[in-house]
């Protein structure tokens, strides 16, 4: 599906800077000349226990709110 949407909404589709994914929930960075989008769950695992977060690629400080790491829930076997 991924592909599809690549090469139907190029000019829209939003790339994330630390998986390479589709972005659809995202933080920007507030830099103007930089402004990568960063996937929620990989602004939390790239951040997490970073005091001082800076941008992977311009190094500005990251203004967002770092969400948590959330652990994936095992499935129960049956």
């Amino acid at each position: 599906m991924e592909p599809y949407i690549r090469s139907v909404y190029h000019d829209q589709v939003k790339t994330c800077h630390i998986c390479h994914n589709i972005a659809v929930q995202y933080q920007t960075c507030e830099n103007e000349r930089c402004g990568i989008k960063i996937h929620k769950p990989c602004v939390a695992r790239y951040f997490k226990g970073n005091a001082e977060p800076q941008c992977p690629a311009c190094d500005d400080f990251w203004q967002h709110e770092i969400p948590e790491v959330r652990r994936r829930q095992s499935q129960p076997r049956r």
